[in-house]
Formats: structure tokens, sequence, C-alpha cells
């Protein structure tokens, strides 16, 4: 088994234990595993000191599209019922999780492809 698979299956498993926590992108509820609230947080993004609240980590996945070289249909990791509108959450976008907005202030990609963490700020920085 590969590391991806390995990793996406502890995140399927961390997901169901943590009773299915979602964030809303583009109307559409979309399963993660936040990263513990923590305000107060900085992070460098390309040389400016950025204060985040929120880091979710999101199946990579969850974005297949039609010609994706990365994720294949018989990946664990893919449902059809995802509905999930793309493309993924980028810098400068907002999304909501558990009733409050963020910013999204950063987008960080796993290196096996497995899945995405995304840093987020308060909407009005």
């Amino acid at each position: 088994m590969s590391i991806k698979s390995e990793l996406v299956g502890g995140l399927l498993e961390l997901e169901g234990d943590l009773d299915n926590p979602v964030f809303v992108w583009k109307g559409v509820e979309v399963p993660c595993i936040p990263g513990g609230l923590a305000r107060g947080a900085v992070l460098q993004v390309g040389g400016i000191m950025v204060e985040f609240h929120l880091v979710l980590t999101v199946r990579r996945a969850l974005w297949v599209t039609a010609d994706s070289t990365e994720t294949t249909a018989d990946d664990i990791d893919i449902t059809a019922d995802a509905n999930i509108p793309g493309p993924r959450p980028l810098a400068r976008n907002y999304l909501e999780f558990e009733g409050v907005q963020y910013k999204v202030e950063h987008v960080l990609s796993a290196c096996t492809k497995s899945h995405i963490n995304i840093y987020l700020t308060d909407p009005n920085r």
C-alpha cells in the first residue's frame, strides 16, 4: 500500500472519529479535519507575517476532474456523491466553518498528493 493510500485512509478514519466535520464551499458541504483554532498564530507567506485563525485539512481527491492524473476512480477516497464544485479553494477565496466565515490566506498541498491544508484568517483582513 502506498503512503498516499495510508494517509487518505487515516484522514477518512479521522473524519469519522470527529463526527464528520464540514466546511461550506460554494454552497456545498465539504468533509474536512479542523486543525484546531489557532488564533494569534503567525505564518509567514511570501515574506509577509499573517495571523491565521484556523487550518483545515482536506482530502485532495475531493476535487477530482475527468482528466486527473493524480487520482483515479479506484482510490479509496473517491465518492460518487461528492458533487463538490471546483476548483478547490485558493488564496483570497472565502468559506464557512461552523457558521463563521473565513478568508483563505494560503493553501498548501501535501507532497504525497493526499491532502491540502487550508490556512484561514479573518475575512475583514
